[in-house]
């Protein structure tokens, strides 16, 4: 049986806050944390994006439509992508892996975000498959981005464990029979991978 390992990559790989950026909008538009946020929330501006459904300039065109922001753009572009920290003790275990298990990513994720990452961080060069939410058209939970992922890594279902920081997005892993850790900070990545039966 072909096995393999696949991490998410926000507060798995890279940690990240969006905090400032919210708050940039809170300040120019005079409101706060929570409206900004459910605003946004309402449209599905996020999911839409990282759907693949529009580019980045019509992302942020809509933000500023949906929020009534009418500050600096390019600040605004900036908050949205340097967001990012290494969890460098998953990373180093990623690195460790890949001398035993081929390696995937599944992400929700945008343009933007993988462009800034490729730039800033030595990490996605070093994993065989990213299947990526905004390229695929599909998003976690859906289970046909699992089977698009481990098609693209050429292993099975059963033999791989997917690894992310949100529950709701293991079940569509699960439905196909994969293993899956919902990783917090407080887990011990390697000693979950090792009780599922992947051994450094």
């Amino acid at each position: 049986m072909k096995r393999g390992v696949f991490f998410d990559l926000g507060r798995v790989l890279l940690d990240f806050d969006l905090i400032p950026f919210f708050a940039e909008i809170a300040r120019q538009t005079e409101s706060d944390l929570a409206t900004v946020r459910s605003s946004l929330a309402n449209a599905r501006w996020f999911d839409r994006y990282e759907r693949g459904e529009f580019d980045d300039d019509s992302f942020f065109v809509g933000l500023q439509k949906i929020t009534g922001y009418a500050g600096d753009e390019q600040q605004l572009r900036r908050l949205w992508t340097d967001i990012f920290t290494p969890i460098d003790k998953n990373i180093a275990l990623m690195h460790a892996l890949r001398e035993r298990y081929p390696i995937g990513l599944v992400s929700n994720t945008s343009p933007l975000h993988i462009s800034h990452i490729e730039q800033r961080f030595d990490l996605l060069a070093h994993i065989s498959v990213r299947v990526l939410s905004y390229q695929v058209g599909l998003m976690k939970p859906d289970r046909r981005i699992f089977e698009h992922a481990l098609k693209q890594l050429g292993v099975h279902a059963e033999g791989s464990v997917f690894i992310d920081d949100l529950e709701v997005n293991l079940s569509g892993a699960k439905e196909l029979g994969m293993h899956v850790i919902h990783y917090l900070p407080e887990v011990d990545l390697e000693h979950e991978l090792v009780k599922l039966g992947f051994p450094l």
